[in-house]
Parts: structure tokens; sequence; C-alpha cells
């Protein structure tokens, strides 16, 4: 795809630089989503797997519109709705390309590249400059140095995954896949909470 298409214009990429780093969550789900919905009105997608790309586009149209609603709190249903969705996004990622599925559009051949190419530099300045790790590490390790740790360890994990989905002749092999698997849903499950407010 051309990095001067109209399609290279999505929700949050008038953030600048900063605020797609303060605004990590948002910004990710704005680059993915329409890439996400374009790939499946291209693709021939098994009946399998088209569920899982339908949670997927519902949980990040919800990242993306929960800042226009009210304050009210997502209900339960939802939330957890919108988290499965997430871990759907994980498992379908690796194979939104025309080496799984027949795409009958060139520009989105390799979507799964393409969302690689622009969540990958942000979210390594986010690795570089997170301050607030998700409530789970602080629940889980009472030493802030451990939970930094662990959260740095994490965010490493996401980093490598998307490496993987951007260069993937370079890490074609199985403990590379299996991590990328583990680094993807590690992303998905703490998506919501990458934020640097």
């Amino acid at each position: 795809m051309d990095t001067n298409s109209p399609s290279e214009i999505f929700p949050c990429s008038d953030l600048d630089r900063r605020e797609r780093v303060w605004y990590f969550a948002d910004y990710a789900a704005g680059a993915c989503l329409p890439l996400l919905e374009g790939f499946m009105r291209h693709a021939r997608i098994p009946d399998g797997l088209r569920p899982a790309c339908e949670e997927a586009v519902f949980a990040l149209r919800h990242i993306l519109d929960r800042n226009e609603q009210d304050d009210r709190p997502t209900d339960a249903e939802t939330a957890s709705r919108v988290l499965y969705g997430l871990h759907h996004f994980a498992v379908c990622l690796p194979f939104l390309n025309a080496e799984y599925m027949f795409v009958d559009d060139e520009d989105y051949a390799q979507t799964n590249r393409q969302m690689a190419r622009r969540i990958l530099p942000t979210l390594r300045a986010f690795a570089d400059h997170t301050q607030f790790p998700p409530a789970y590490f602080s629940r889980i390790y009472m030493d802030l140095e451990d939970e930094c740790a662990h959260w740095d360890a994490a965010l490493n994990e996401m980093i490598f995954a998307f490496e993987c989905l951007e260069d993937p002749a370079r890490h074609h092999n199985e403990p590379s896949l299996k991590r990328m698997r583990t680094g993807l849903h590690l992303f998905a499950e703490y998506w919501q909470e990458m934020y640097n407010l």
C-alpha cells in the first residue's frame, strides 16, 4: 500500500508522535480497524475464521467509540466481549494476508504486515516511555521494581510478536512462532490499559 494513499488516513492517525504514545490503545485500534475491515471485504475468509474477525472488529470499534461515549462504565458482558474480541484479533492477525487466503485487492495482500508497520514504531516508543503498568501487575507484584520488570518483559514479547509479523522470513521457525503467539495474546490482554495518562 502506498504510504501516500488515502487509505493511510485512519482513526487516530492525526495524533502527533507524543499523543500516539499517550493514547497508544486508541492509536493501535485506529491503525488496525480500517485494515481489518478492508481485508474482510476483499478476502475469502474461511467460515470458521470469519466470526473471530467480526468479534475483533467489534472490540476495536469499542475501543475507539469509548472516548465518544458518556462516562457510564461498560457493562460486564460488553467488557468480556471486547476482551475476547481482542484475543480473537490475536488469533486472526498472523493469517491476514494472501499467503493464507485469496485476496482480490493487492492493497490488502499483506494486511498483517501493514498493521505491524503501523503499530511497531509506536509500540517501541510506548515501551520506552510507559509509566503505568496494567493493574494486574500491581496486584501480583508487591515490589514496584518487580512490577515494572515484568511489565517491561511483557512489552518486549509484544514487540517481538510485531517484529515477526513485519519480517516473517526472519522469524519463521517454531520457537519464534510460539513466542509470537504469546506476544500477540499479551498485547490483546493489556491493550485496553496501554495509556500513559
